[in-house]
């Protein structure tokens, strides 16, 4: 048969002493291991766990392909260029020269984030025109270009610097709409004309970002701050590094840094994911002449292999897995951690929350004890 006090003598006082009794018996804890303890120490068993394969992740996968990009980047600098010209008469010339060197970026071996064409312009000496051709002048990169007004623009790719009498190219980046040819078309560097140029021409550049590795993560959470009332607030996107490793949740790979999504597989030049540092950028590389320069494409074809067998394994050998193998086991065993994770935060902040409520019970109790307000 059932029993409980229904009545107390001296009224909601004694009502609210039995809440704080209450109260302290849960944060007047025996010395004996408490559930807290049972679930910060099988947190840790599974954070150890996932810090070995987010370590893992990174030296057997992210860190190689990024490891090949440098080099990628290292034979196809603009210092290769200098010593390998080559320039193309179109646009879609440029760009297609840009997939065959480095791979488009659906191809599992596709290594730039973003591409474009400069425009490449050439002013010459004309003994027709009265004015100095190309007038004395010189620009820092990012200096607006524009032709006919403002229907073409661009910005200074290189230094460019001109002087009358001579030669001189300039490269054009950012380009909307297109340059023409001709003496009557001026080109406008920084409020000086230059008459029209007598060529443009193109080249292929290609922007190269790291593959990351990115994780979502609770900052109320690991570790457990029971101070903050909304456990899951001010998460974010974080790449994963050998700083940050076992923590968050759901691991996902993006290559070149690209955003994806499982509605929209497809990447986008120049569409990164959001996470909440900057996405390391590891240079520009050019289009080049690939006949005076071979060596270079042969270090770039192999370095573009190994990058695809990190990304997706090696076809031909079923015991040779891509790094999405060891995101699936990194998202299983964090999913795990973050159960124990949560139910850390909620011991810690029950006892927050008990501590508050006895403070405000002593509080009212005080109140109702003093004959000022009875």
């Amino acid at each position: 048969m059932g029993f409980a006090v229904t009545t107390y003598s001296d009224g909601p006082i004694g009502i609210i002493s039995a809440r704080i009794i209450s109260l302290d018996q849960t944060l007047n804890l025996p010395t004996k291991e408490t559930q807290l303890d049972v679930d910060e120490n099988r947190y840790q068993l599974f954070f150890t766990s996932t810090e070995k394969i987010d370590s893992t992740l990174l030296s057997t996968f992210v860190d190689p392909i990024n490891a090949d990009k440098l080099t990628i980047f290292n034979n196809g600098s603009k210092t290769v260029w200098d010593s390998h010209e080559q320039l193309y008469s179109t646009e879609s010339d440029a760009l297609n020269a840009l997939v065959t060197l480095y791979g488009a970026i659906t191809d599992d071996d596709g290594v730039y984030s973003d591409r474009q064409a400069y425009s490449v312009l050439s002013f010459t000496v004309d003994s027709g025109n009265l004015d100095p051709t190309p007038p004395s002048a010189s620009a820092a990169v990012g200096i607006a270009v524009t032709q006919h007004g403002s229907t073409v623009t661009g910005e200074v790719a290189f230094t460019f610097s001109s002087s009358p009498g001579s030669t001189q190219r300039m490269f054009v980046k950012n380009v909307t709409d297109s340059f023409i040819t001709g003496i009557a078309n001026t080109v406008y560097l920084a409020g000086i004309g230059y008459s029209g140029p007598n060529t443009v021409q193109y080249l292929g550049v290609g922007e190269i970002y790291n593959d990351i590795d990115v994780m979502h993560f609770f900052p109320n959470l690991e570790p457990a701050d029971p101070d903050i009332d909304n456990i899951f607030g001010n998460a974010v996107n974080k790449i994963v590094t050998s700083s940050n490793k076992g923590q968050g949740i759901a691991n996902t790979f993006f290559p070149n840094g690209l955003n994806t999504t499982t509605s929209a597989p497809t990447p986008t030049h120049g569409s990164f994911v959001t996470v909440d540092t900057s996405i390391p950028k590891i240079g520009d590389v050019f289009t080049f002449n690939t006949s005076s320069a071979s060596s270079n494409v042969v270090t770039i074809n192999a370095s573009r292999s190994n990058i695809k067998d990190l990304r997706i394994g090696v076809v031909s050998d079923p015991n040779s897995v891509g790094v999405s193998s060891y995101n699936a086991a990194a998202i299983n065993i964090k999913n795990l951690k973050n159960q124990h994770a949560i139910q850390v935060w909620t011991g810690k902040r029950m006892r927050v929350v008990a501590t508050e409520d006895k403070a405000g019970f002593e509080a009212a109790i005080s109140i109702l004890s003093d004959s000022a307000f009875q």
